[in-house]
């Protein structure tokens, strides 16, 4: 659908808070209970380490597991509580690319 001129152009988020002194001065509210999480593994030598197990323990103590996927990557969307978190790849020493020879 072609825009029109006559409608305003702000965006969803440009508009969702109207309310004044609680609005943000960018018009993007920061989301205020919980956040995302990204991370990409390689090796030393730069190569992805894709298919490796993980497991998150996010700031409220809640496990996230699973595998990386082909880019060596998993995200954890906008769900877990803001805070630190630890990051494991417990079966790392077993992939056969890092296996002393």
């Amino acid at each position: 659908m072609p825009d029109d001129p006559n409608q305003n152009s702000a965006s969803a988020l440009d508009t969702a808070y109207n309310d004044g002194d609680n609005a943000p001065q960018d018009g993007v509210a920061p989301c205020p209970a919980n956040t995302w999480f990204r991370v990409r593994l390689v090796d030393e030598d730069g190569q992805i380490m894709a298919g490796e197990d993980f497991i998150v323990v996010d700031s409220a103590g809640a496990r996230h597991e699973g595998k990386l996927d082909q880019n060596g990557e998993f995200y954890i969307p906008p769900s877990i509580p803001f805070g630190k978190c630890t990051v494991q790849f417990p079966n790392v020493h077993l992939n056969p690319k890092k296996r002393k020879k």
